[in-house]
């Protein structure tokens, strides 16, 4: 789906892009971080989540049917389990960091179809809840996109 038609096509894309890259690991869309914090974590797990967008241009210049520039955030989240570990601490952070580094190199500067290089940006920290420790990695992209004249 082009970003024409569906803004959020993006997401779709990094989770296929993962699923073969990275297959032995489930990769999951999530709606937001509320959300993050209610999936059940029983295997390494990738989730995609959007973070937001801006308009460098400014949202007042974007007239119908001029070309508009966006740049997409997305966090990929490497999240782990902890239950039934011994050690769990440093166990939880080795295999996140492992996944971490398979989800970087995956991704880093891949360029998809009509968008820019993917670029890595400052994430959040990470968030350990209950059972499961999650540590995200944050990625813009760029792309443009021309409105459609609605009568």
């Amino acid at each position: 789906m082009a970003c024409e038609d569906n803004l959020l096509a993006f997401g779709e894309l990094l989770i296929d892009r993962l699923t073969e890259i990275i297959p032995d690991c489930i990769t999951v869309p999530v709606l937001d971080l509320p959300e993050m914090d209610e999936i059940e974590i029983r295997c390494p797990t990738i989730l995609v989540i959007y973070s937001g967008m801006n308009m460098p241009q400014g949202g007042g210049q974007a007239i119908r049917g001029a070309l508009q520039k966006i740049e997409q955030r997305w966090l990929t989240v490497a999240a782990v389990p902890l239950s039934g570990l011994k050690g769990s601490g440093s166990i939880a952070r080795k295999r996140a960091g492992d996944l971490m580094a398979k989800i970087a190199d995956a991704l880093q500067g891949y360029r998809f179809d009509g968008y820019s290089p993917l670029g890595q940006i400052t994430p959040p920290g990470p968030r350990f809840l209950d059972n499961r420790a999650m540590f995200p990695l944050a990625w813009q992209v760029e792309f443009s996109r021309n409105a459609k004249k609605v009568p």
